[in-house]
């Protein structure tokens, strides 16, 4: 067996393995649900591993991830929200593959992901925003906002999650803690 076959096997095993997780994280994981928010520990990780591999399956990790909500039984809208996963996962896979900053690439795909997420509640009849009432009643920003904290603690469960199993030699990639390549760029034609 050649080095490019092991590679791909192994990839794909890690891929199986990061959407198993990612389906039931969902079911068996402890949840806050204050609709239409909700925040389950750790659901997050296996997409944010994936995106280290490459956009294609942190897209398919993402997808698991949406089964996997759906398979527990929690609410349409807390589905589609999980959906959203598949956005922030491609955008974040692609920068990972550009070497950016892990840094820029958490608080980037954060901002999407929050966005995502208070725009998708919108069609399930929950306002983004009503002029007057506390944050709490302010479904689509009581969303995003709480889906940035989450996103915040998942990224950090991840990078260290991922640092061991980049230890382990089951990651290649090391982190890139540098500037990021626009900047970088901006700064070689100077």
């Amino acid at each position: 067996m050649n080095k490019n076959s092991t590679s791909a096997t192994k990839k794909m095993v890690i891929a199986g393995l990061l959407i198993g997780l990612a389906v039931v994280i969902p079911m068996i994981s402890f949840k806050i649900y204050i609709p239409p928010f909700s925040a389950t520990f750790a659901s997050h990780l296996p997409v944010m591993l994936a995106m280290f591999i490459d956009p294609v399956t942190a897209a398919a990790v993402a997808a698991g991830s949406t089964l996997g909500f759906l398979f527990s039984g929690m609410d349409l809208v807390v589905v589609a929200r999980a959906a959203m996963h598949i956005i922030f996962a491609v955008v974040g896979a692609l920068m990972i593959k550009k070497n950016y900053n892990i840094f820029f690439v958490f608080v980037i795909t954060m901002l999407l992901h929050g966005l995502s997420e208070a725009l998708v509640v919108i069609p399930f009849g929950w306002p983004l925003y009503i002029p007057g009432n506390p944050l709490w009643q302010q479904a689509g920003l009581f969303v995003g906002l709480g889906t940035m904290i989450h996103h915040t603690i998942d990224g950090a469960l991840t990078l260290v999650v991922y640092s061991a199993l980049y230890k382990a030699k089951l990651f290649h990639k090391p982190l890139a803690f540098k500037k990021t390549n626009s900047v970088q760029a901006n700064a070689s034609t100077k």
